[in-house]
């Protein structure tokens, strides 16, 4: 397992995480995932409950001809639909009084009468309609700036296990019950990872959600009277953190963790990824810590054995400066008491 550990100082994990983001920013890639996305209508807040209510998982909604014209996939047969209340725009000519421009006074005809004219009136009312989530489409694939991470790591089952035992909460493999890889949920105090993802996303996720449950906890956080951050800077602080982890074991989750970033921060400034970086380098130094600890418990007794011999040889070169270089070699017999330094039955005073 030693193999996988890359040393890669975290000032330069934190650059390459952010060059890697803002290049995807300026690629075609993006600027296609953008063009379609905006073609996806945005639904009102009524309309939001009632798709949570049929529908929790969706993730992309259009009508059954805008998925064939606007993107190319077909509504599978069978699928039911998700009913909202959707507007209904309609144009018609209505007769009102004319009014002067300029004076903004109605006009009168030499008999008195109002001068009518004729004008376009847009009407709005609502109607139940029928939209499809992408899950129930099939046909051309949509552009994409988050791959999912398909290789394999060595060793990952034990990776995996360790990160268990490190991990504030359990770890369990199971139905998200979305298109989730995973989540962390507060209230049940429990990590949930998707089953059948890669070794390497499985790892990927797991630090992800593990992040969330050391920094996002709302338990934690009112407890230690804390604002919960947004959602924007929650997950942008979750994905560095698994990044910047990855990375140290050598694992690169580039293709995920970069267009995730992306995804989620709100312009090309990465507001919330440049405001969170001590956040980002003290979780993810403190999970490293935590790993290597279980992984190479051997590694830790010698670190610690190598801490006691530095913290000796400190107290031997003290000894050596209060003894104002009269004492030279090993100054072991010396003890100190107040301001007086002992050797035997003789003594001096500072």
């Amino acid at each position: 397992m030693e193999e996988l550990i890359k040393k890669n100082p975290m000032n330069d994990v934190m650059k390459d995480l952010e060059e890697g983001v803002a290049n995807l920013f300026d690629s075609e890639n993006y600027k296609n995932y953008l063009n379609v996305m905006s073609k996806f209508y945005n639904y009102i807040f009524n309309n939001n409950l009632l798709i949570a209510m049929q529908r929790p998982d969706a993730t992309h909604i259009a009508s059954y001809t805008a998925w064939k014209e606007e993107f190319g996939r077909n509504v599978r047969k069978g699928e039911k639909g998700i009913s909202i209340i959707a507007p209904v725009i309609t144009k018609e000519l209505v007769e009102k009084q004319k009014y002067d421009y300029k004076t903004k006074k109605p006009l009168y005809d030499e008999n008195g009468n109002p001068v009518m004219e004729k004008k376009e009136q847009t009407k709005t009312t609502f109607r139940v309609t029928k939209v499809f989530d992408i899950s129930q489409t099939e046909g051309k694939e949509l552009p994409e700036i988050v791959h999912k991470l398909n290789g394999t790591t060595e060793n990952a089952n034990e990776m995996i296990s360790v990160l268990g035992m490190v991990s504030p909460v359990p770890i369990r493999v199971g139905n998200t019950g979305s298109s989730a890889n995973g989540y962390y949920s507060s209230k049940d105090k429990e990590i949930v990872i998707r089953d059948g993802l890669s070794d390497t996303q499985t790892i990927k996720t797991c630090v992800h959600e593990i992040s969330h449950a050391m920094l996002h906890d709302k338990d934690l956080l009112d407890k230690a009277r804390l604002p919960i951050p947004d959602a924007r800077t929650r997950e942008v602080q979750a994905e560095s953190i698994a990044y910047a982890v990855c990375r140290h074991f050598d694992i690169d989750s580039s293709d995920y963790s970069f267009g995730y970033i992306a995804s989620w921060s709100k312009d090309k400034e990465l507001s919330e990824l440049k405001t969170s970086m001590n956040t980002i380098r003290f979780t993810a130094n403190k999970i490293i810590s935590k790993v290597e600890k279980e992984l190479f418990p051997e590694k830790e007794k010698i670190t610690e054995k190598a801490k006691e011999v530095k913290e000796a040889k400190e107290v031997k070169e003290t000894m050596d400066i209060k003894c104002n270089g009269k004492f030279l070699g090993d100054n072991s017999n010396y003890r100190t008491l107040g301001n007086k330094q002992y050797s035997g039955s003789r003594y001096r005073s500072k």
